[in-house]
């Protein structure tokens, strides 16, 4: 797939983003989730709907720009001075036309922040309702 995470990064991108492949759970992210949905009553209902993947098929992303997704847990050394940052989502909750996703994202280890999405599906298409940052170090 021209593009996808199976293209030989290291000589088409710029700057590097590593993203984690497993979803992780975490009970504090899960508290978080439940206190926004206390103020957010239509999304109650979602939190009763955990969707567990497992895995992201991060080869189904495609790479556009100066930046290149890469897996964190790949075999191939990434090269950390093109790392520009790191992505890791946490396990969803989807029901009907309603999800709450959560996500880490850091540029170091010493700075980086935790969200909560709130998002609807409106004619077709996802769309972000409210975002909150939850955690930020």
């Amino acid at each position: 797939m021209p593009g996808g995470l199976g293209e030989n990064y290291s000589q088409n991108a710029s700057f590097l983003i590593s993203v984690s492949d497993s979803l992780s759970s975490d009970k504090a992210i899960d508290e978080a989730v439940s206190d926004l949905v206390k103020d957010n009553i239509d999304f109650a209902e979602v939190v009763n709907h955990p969707y567990y993947l497992g895995k992201l098929d991060l080869v189904r992303i495609n790479n556009t720009g100066q930046f290149r997704i890469v897996s964190d847990g790949g075999r191939k050394p990434i090269d950390s001075a093109r790392l520009v940052g790191k992505l890791c989502f946490s396990n969803a909750y989807i029901f009907e036309d309603k999800a709450i996703l959560s996500y880490t994202k850091s540029v170091s280890q010493k700075a980086g922040a935790t969200y909560i999405l709130l998002v609807k599906k409106v004619g077709g298409k996802w769309k972000q309702q409210l975002g909150k940052v939850v955690k930020r170090w």
